[in-house]
C-alpha cells in the first residue's frame, strides 16, 4: 500500500530496503526499489529537458509570444521582451504598437505568415509574423513568432536603387 501511495503521489523518496532484506519478500522489495529509481530517473530527465528547452527559447533571436484563448500573454522570450521594451500582459496591450499591428496578429491563422508594421518610439519596424496553435492541458495557446526583416528589406531596396541608377 505504501508503494502504491508513493507512486500515486509521485513520491520517489520512499524506500523499501527493509523489505528487500526480508527472505520472503526480497525480490518484491528489490523490484519496488527499481521502479522508484526508474521514476526518479525519468523525472530528472524531464526536468533537464524542460530546462534545456527554456534556455533554448530564451536565447532564440526570434521573438516568441504565447497567448492563451482568453487573450492573456502567457510567455515572452528574451527577444520578445526586448522588442516590446515593456510589459505585455494581454493581446490588447499589443495595440500600443499600432492598431493595425494588433489586428494583424489577432487575424493571423495557424500556419500563415504575414508582414506586419510595428510602431515604436524608436521607429517603425517591419516584422514577419507567423503563428501556430498548440493545446497544452486542454488549453489552446497561439504561439506567434516575430522576426525583424528590416535588414532584408533595406538590402532589397539598395539593390533596387542600384538597378535604377544603372538604368
Amino acid at each position: 500500500a505504501r508503494f502504491l501511495d508513493a507512486i500515486a503521489f509521485d513520491d520517489t523518496s520512499a524506500s523499501f530496503l527493509a523489505l528487500s532484506r526480508d527472505q520472503s519478500f526480497g525480490a518484491l522489495g528489490t523490484a519496488m526499489g527499481r521502479v522508484l529509481e526508474q521514476l526518479r530517473s525519468g523525472r530528472q530527465e524531464r526536468e533537464e529537458q524542460a530546462q534545456y528547452l527554456q534556455s533554448l527559447l530564451a536565447h532564440m533571436p526570434v521573438a516568441l509570444i504565447s497567448v492563451n484563448e482568453r487573450g492573456a500573454v502567457q510567455q515572452l522570450n528574451l527577444a520578445a521582451r526586448r522588442l516590446f521594451a515593456g510589459p505585455c500582459d494581454t493581446a490588447a496591450d499589443l495595440a500600443r504598437y499600432g492598431e493595425s499591428f494588433a489586428l494583424a496578429l489577432d487575424a493571423l491563422r495557424p500556419g500563415e505568415t504575414a508582414i506586419v508594421r510595428m510602431e515604436r518610439s524608436a521607429g517603425a519596424l517591419q516584422l514577419k509574423a507567423a503563428a501556430t496553435d498548440v493545446v497544452v492541458n486542454g488549453i489552446r495557446r497561439r504561439l506567434i513568432s516575430l522576426q525583424n526583416i528590416e535588414v532584408e528589406l533595406t538590402a532589397q531596396e539598395l539593390v533596387a536603387w542600384q538597378s535604377v541608377i544603372r538604368v
